[in-house]
């Protein structure tokens, strides 16, 4: 399998479509999913995202996946 992914916005628009630094089996499962879920926050302390999210100071995406 290649590691090409199209990756779509929520409207449907192209977020990204090339190649990322992901593992194969990475792929193969967002690929089954058929998403990938975004966060961004101003933080990069993976234990507070959540927090961040919930409390509206961070923001999660969902794309989906071809």
């Amino acid at each position: 399998m290649d590691d090409h992914l199209l990756v779509r916005q929520p409207d449907g628009a192209v977020w990204y479509d090339g190649t990322l630094p992901t593992t194969e089996v990475w792929r193969e499962a967002a690929r089954e999913a058929g998403q990938i879920y975004h966060f961004t926050a101003a933080t990069g302390d993976l234990d507070s995202i959540g927090d961040q999210i919930a409390s509206g100071d961070a923001l999660a995406v969902v794309s989906t996946l071809t």
